[in-house]
């Protein structure tokens, strides 16, 4: 018989500049395998960067981009909200032609390895200077998804 390993559970982590931050309550379920998986989703999304849609060519962002790379490192450490929100705003975004590339499928993918439940939406809106951030209201309904279906 075989089982099916355990999700990862997290909670929030506030920091001072990060009120979004989340850390694992049970990183010990990050064995080699979970953890090869993770980066070879992460490999995907790096993979993914370039190849152009009909928008031409798409970009994860750098910052995001080192922030999962960190975690990855350490993953008992917090995982910043620029990380993860990147990866929502990939696929969730209401641009078909940006929502049907080979980057957002990865960024997908790389969601679901980390977290049980999906955004409705994606957790940001533009602000100014490209800045994404995270519309608190969104934020506390993916939360309650991903917190409920964590007690599972």
């Amino acid at each position: 018989m075989t089982t099916q390993p355990r999700g990862l559970v997290w909670q929030r982590c506030p920091l001072p500049l990060d009120e979004y931050a989340l850390v694992l309550t049970n990183p010990g379920e990050l064995d080699d395998s979970r953890m090869q998986e993770l980066r070879e989703f992460r490999d995907d999304v790096k993979k993914s960067e370039g190849l152009g849609g009909r928008r031409g060519k798409k970009h994860f962002g750098d910052e995001a981009q080192k922030q999962i790379d960190r975690w990855l490192g350490n993953p008992a450490d917090p995982l910043p909200s620029h990380a993860y929100k990147k990866l929502s705003d990939w696929f969730l975004t209401k641009k078909n032609g940006e929502r049907e590339t080979p980057l957002a499928y990865a960024c997908n993918r790389l969601w679901n390895a980390l977290f049980r439940a999906q955004p409705s939406e994606r957790l940001t809106i533009s602000g100014s200077r490209g800045y994404d951030a995270i519309v608190p209201e969104r934020f506390k309904r993916w939360w309650k998804t991903q917190s409920a279906w964590q007690e599972f």
